[in-house]
């Protein structure tokens, strides 16, 4: 097995993304796996509560994965906290499209999301 080195781990191109057709907004995005900061403040703001008392807070859930994962095509976030209820009043079946691959590139599912419950 190759062992790994530091420049080699922090060189890696490890962020996948896919370009995908959102017709209802007349064009492409590109979606793409989160880096392990975006990831924490992800899970961070969709719980609510401390501790054993933590849940998942449901709102906004699909439209808050957006605003890490959604890139232009030189991978810069296209859209900030500020957006999310911009993002809310948009197309359910585009934010839904988008959001199952975010979803399916940050292996994000049930679990995931379940596990993002626990301290």
């Amino acid at each position: 097995m190759n062992v790994l080195s530091r420049k080699a781990i922090l060189g890696a191109n490890d962020l996948p993304s896919e370009k995908i057709d959102v017709p209802e907004w007349g064009g492409e995005v590109y979606v793409r796996s989160m880096n392990a900061m975006e990831r924490e403040l992800y899970e961070q703001s969709i719980a609510i509560g401390e501790g054993d008392d933590r849940k998942l807070d449901f709102g906004h859930l699909r439209t808050r994965l957006l605003l890490f994962t959604v890139t232009d095509d030189q991978g810069k976030r296209l859209f900030e906290e500020g957006d999310v209820e911009a993002l809310a009043s948009k197309s359910a079946r585009a934010i839904n499209r988008i959001a199952e691959v975010a979803q399916r590139l940050n292996g994000i599912g049930v679990a995931a999301l379940d596990a993002a419950k626990k301290p």
